[in-house]
């Protein structure tokens, strides 16, 4: 709009000196004066329709405003039951999703249990005589820890007795150096 006001006192003013060529040369000043006039009134003139064109656009931006306020409700509106149906669908997916995954989930937490129990450590010996190479049945032991504590599996001493064929066989916390003790 600006441009447009620029343009018109721009052609009034080339109007105005065209005229005063023409005209006479010693009207040269009043036409001149005239043509002024006549510049300053297109560039008020121009102001005015800038003006009132930026409130004929601010109206059209509100007025389009109220005009989409109802239908974005209606477009709200019609979704509605469309997501609802979508959902509707996605639910026998979903369930059936997760009987398939079961099985899987199932296998995968026994061999995460079937790999804990590995992680477990164990102690396995056979007691024999030193003299004679024969097992020791019967035998009450006691284990120790690498610092000749007693070694402990969830809070409680590790104790036993060697079964007939001299073996001892317990479960500990974690590998590592263990010294038998015999207490019987």
């Amino acid at each position: 709009v600006a441009g447009l006001r620029d343009n018109v006192a721009a052609g009034v003013n080339q109007v105005a000196s065209a005229v005063v060529e023409q005209v006479a040369p010693g009207a040269t000043e009043e036409v001149k004066k005239l043509g002024d006039k006549a510049a300053a009134g297109a560039t008020k003139l121009a102001d005015s329709v800038a003006a009132d064109a930026t409130k004929l656009g601010e109206a059209a931006a509100e007025g389009a405003k109220k005009l989409a306020e109802p239908v974005v409700a209606e477009a709200v509106k019609l979704a509605a039951p469309v997501v609802t149906e979508a959902v509707k669908l996605a639910e026998p997916v979903v369930a059936e999703a997760v009987k398939l995954a079961a099985p899987v989930v199932a296998e995968v937490k026994k061999l995460a249990d079937e790999m804990a129990d590995r992680a477990k450590s164990e102690i396995h010996l056979q007691l024999v005589d030193a003299i004679t190479g024969a097992p020791v049945a019967g035998a009450k032991w006691k284990l120790l820890d690498d610092l000749g504590d007693p070694a402990k599996l969830n809070g409680a001493e590790i104790l036993g007795t060697s079964d007939a064929a001299g073996i001892v066989r317990h479960d500990v916390a974690a590998p590592g150096l263990y010294r038998l003790q015999i207490v019987e």
